[in-house]
């Protein structure tokens, strides 16, 4: 059972990225961080899946702005998300520079 920090990555720009898969057994809690590094505004997208990309229906965000480093805004947090075994955690950007942070637990 994975407890913490699970996966963390620094998106490539207009590439989906699978941050994390719930592994086998286990039902994950926890919550998926964004955070834009760049010093203009980057748009993101979050989905919950099995696919290597969001499809519809998937979606918890789409093209959410962030604001520029530095700026307050820069940062999206989800909590409180729960996924089961197989599920992915996929994260896309418009921009490099983005990072996409997952915290939690599996049970």
């Amino acid at each position: 059972m994975a407890t913490g920090k699970q996966a963390s990555t620094a998106l490539t720009a207009t590439v989906w990225s699978i941050v994390y898969e719930i592994p086998g057994g286990y039902t994950w809690t926890g919550k998926v961080n964004f955070c834009n590094r760049n010093a203009t505004q980057a748009k993101i997208r979050l989905a919950y899946g099995t696919g290597s990309s969001g499809a519809s229906g998937e979606f918890v965000e789409y093209d959410a702005p962030l604001a520029p480093a530095g700026n307050l805004g820069n940062v999206i947090e989800r909590n409180g998300e729960v996924l089961q075994a197989g599920h992915r955690i996929l994260a896309y950007s418009d921009s490099s520079n983005v990072d996409v942070t997952v915290q939690g637990y599996e049970e």
